[in-house]
């Protein structure tokens, strides 16, 4: 069975620990001398030596750039580890990751261990490797079979909200356990109802209901999309409970959820506006960390059949460009 994007990312992170800890100690003894230990007081010591994470060694390059690392790294080098710093906050709590951010953080990390000459790069090169060829078949589950691909538009009104849910089959060569079934269907899943919780983004997965692990938008721009995740992830969602005010993906930043730069209409936003050109059902999840009265007090929980009625542009809370999405409960 294939290991999904959020384990190959867990292994990654394992991987970019075991790399950076031998630099980061190198840079710190060249600095401090004998007292280098007492410069990452927030490291506890154990059996001799500091328990490093992830976490921490990436947020001492970045508080002690200046006076540890820049003399041996420079401005791209600088950039990679503040990118991996907050991709890794982002994972750590279950923030939506899209397969190419997945590619991305991998990416970033083969390019920094490399500079420093660590032997993990490879390893980490063979799980970049991986994370794409996961992607392709994703992709290729998503679009087999689909419908052609609609035309392109800045506001759309959907069709009569009133029409029935459909589902559409389609036949793949493989599945990824039940994360990425054999068929993808817009409407209800058999066996989950309304009000269906799950402990966490694996089991929402496997149940088919919202098949990517990290993604909070599942479906492409030739087929529309099947589902939706409100995790929390934007400044500009509005949750009226039947009326959802959604704030299309891209553009945030992946730890405050503010946006920092403009949204375009692709991927998961070309997916919801190909639903609402063509009056595709939409499962709606509401999961804990999701700012609403209406989301659930922990774990995750199906919140049944919606449409995607109205798509819009504007200019959002923090002035960059936003795709917004008016989804109305079925």
């Amino acid at each position: 069975m294939d290991v999904t994007y959020s384990q190959r990312i867990q292994k990654v992170m394992e991987l970019l620990k075991a790399g950076l800890a031998p630099y980061v100690e190198r840079r710190l003894q060249s600095k401090y001398k004998s007292d280098w230990a007492d410069s990452v007081p927030r490291v506890p010591w154990q059996d001799g030596a500091l328990r490093w994470d992830t976490a921490n060694l990436l947020s001492t390059m970045c508080e002690q750039w200046h006076s540890v690392f820049a003399s041996t790294m420079g401005h791209t080098e600088r950039s990679l580890v503040s990118e991996l710093r907050e991709w890794r906050n982002k994972w750590a709590h279950q923030h939506d990751i899209e397969a190419d951010d997945a590619y991305r953080i991998v990416d970033s990390a083969e390019r920094l261990l490399k500079y420093i000459d660590a032997p993990e790069s490879g390893a980490i090169a063979r799980e970049r490797q991986a994370i794409l060829r996961l992607r392709l078949k994703d992709e290729a589950l998503l679009q087999e079979h689909e419908p052609p691909l609609a035309r392109s538009t800045s506001t759309i009104t959907a069709p009569n909200p009133a029409a029935a849910p459909f589902v559409l089959h389609t036949t793949a060569q493989t599945a990824r356990s039940q994360a990425i079934s054999a068929k993808a269907i817009f409407g209800e899943i058999a066996g989950y109802p309304t009000g269906s919780t799950f402990e966490n983004r694996a089991d929402l997965s496997r149940s088919g209901v919202h098949r990517p692990t990290m993604a909070g938008i599942c479906g492409t721009g030739k087929c529309g999309a099947e589902s939706i995740v409100l995790s929390g992830g934007y400044e500009d969602d509005i949750d009226n409970g039947d009326v959802i005010i959604y704030t299309g993906q891209g553009g945030n930043d992946i730890t405050t959820g503010e946006q920092t730069s403009d949204q375009t209409l692709t991927r998961g936003n070309q997916a919801l506006q190909y639903s609402a050109v063509h009056g595709v059902p939409l499962r709606v999840i509401r999961g804990a960390k999701h700012k609403s009265p209406y989301s659930p007090s922990n774990g995750l929980r199906y919140d049944g059949l919606y449409r995607v009625q109205k798509v819009w542009s504007e200019r959002g809370e923090s002035g960059f460009l936003i795709w917004r999405f008016r989804i109305v409960k079925i």
